[in-house]
């Protein structure tokens, strides 16, 4: 038993199955490569099936059947998988290479079928496909960037086709939060297009105190996240980018100090609850300061006049308040409270 295979009119690369009794009776032996695109089995008599498995993305394996053996004989069968062609594609972002990965569907992109195409170089992809209207998409390495794709590239057989897209500019952000006039501490989300969007990406932290993230044109939106108690999130608005620019913000989130307090019960120190409720006890919104050790707290807040509750943790003591404890930039403040 030989088959030879053609794919443009040459011999094909792949795999070669033959069936014994069919393709139902799933007993099968590997047929034997002998030359490019031809393979060779000896088989017992009888009526068996082939299958190939071509090398060629997007081709599905072909079955021969109802192949009939003579004992003596030799049967020979030729499969033409048709033509193939080469799809290339360049990507570009301020007129350079762009990173990413580029997947072509075969069909196009309802069939939900695809392969991942070779990258060749910076910016270049490539696959060789079976004739046809296919549909390729690129999913840009760069954040805040839609997936893109090119609908209805035709493949002729023993031709390339080549697809260049243009994914237009993209900047620099770079954010400078300080916090006592020194780098702080949290996290820096951009949204793409405004803080309406809900489109966001984590920006990268570069060093203390410095985030970055490389984004398309446009106007986008800052969020920083303080790590300190007591501080709101902190919109930076209306930031506009643009092709191979860089854009520094700085943001200033004022003074912050430490507040301690040293809490007895029948002169001893103790174990209680302390809180500190942030502008005041009217706003509600609160922290709970760490236990240092027994009868000690502290926590780092935001500059300001705040109130500070103690719930001590003995039988039938009452909580009790501190108001009005003023925070200045940088400072330690400590309150005392005996009971």
């Amino acid at each position: 038993m030989r088959l030879r295979v053609l794919v443009d009119g040459k011999p094909a690369a792949g795999g070669a199955y033959l069936y014994h009794g069919g393709r139902s009776t799933n007993k099968y032996t590997t047929m034997r490569k002998v030359a490019e695109g031809v393979w060779e089995i000896t088989v017992p008599e009888g009526i068996h099936d082939i299958e190939f498995d071509p090398d060629l993305a997007g081709m599905e394996n072909k079955l021969i059947r109802d192949v009939e053996v003579v004992g003596g004989s030799t049967v020979e069968k030729t499969l033409d998988l048709g033509g193939s062609g080469l799809v290339r594609l360049r990507v570009l972002v301020d007129g350079k290479p762009a990173a990413g990965g580029a997947y072509l569907y075969h069909g196009g992109r309802s069939t939900n079928k695809y392969t991942t195409m070779r990258k060749v170089s910076d910016g270049v992809w490539e696959i060789t496909v079976p004739e046809g209207i296919h549909d390729i998409e690129f999913d840009p390495d760069l954040a805040g960037l839609d997936n893109k794709l090119i609908r209805d590239v035709e493949v002729v057989g023993g031709r390339t086709v080549e697809k260049t897209l243009d994914l237009g500019g993209s900047g620099l952000v770079r954010l400078r939060v300080l916090l006592d006039g020194k780098p702080a501490a949290g996290g820096a989300y951009l949204y793409h297009g405004g803080r309406s969007t809900n489109k966001y990406t984590t920006m990268r932290k570069v060093s203390e105190g410095v985030w970055e993230i490389t984004v398309p044109e446009g106007v986008h939106d800052i969020q920083f996240d303080p790590d300190l108690a007591g501080l709101d999130d902190q919109l930076i608005t209306g930031i506009e980018v643009t092709s191979k620019g860089t854009v520094e913000k700085t943001l200033d989130l004022g003074g912050s100090g430490l507040l301690r307090v040293n809490f007895t019960y029948q002169g001893q120190p103790a174990n209680a609850s302390v809180r500190v409720y942030f502008g005041g006890r009217a706003t509600n919104k609160y922290a709970s300061l760490r236990r240092i050790q027994t009868g000690v707290y502290e926590l780092r807040v935001p500059a300001g006049v705040h109130d500070i509750e103690v719930d001590p943790d003995a039988s039938g003591v009452a909580t009790q308040l501190i108001r009005d404890v003023e925070i200045k930039g940088d400072s330690v403040v400590e309150k005392t409270l005996s009971l």
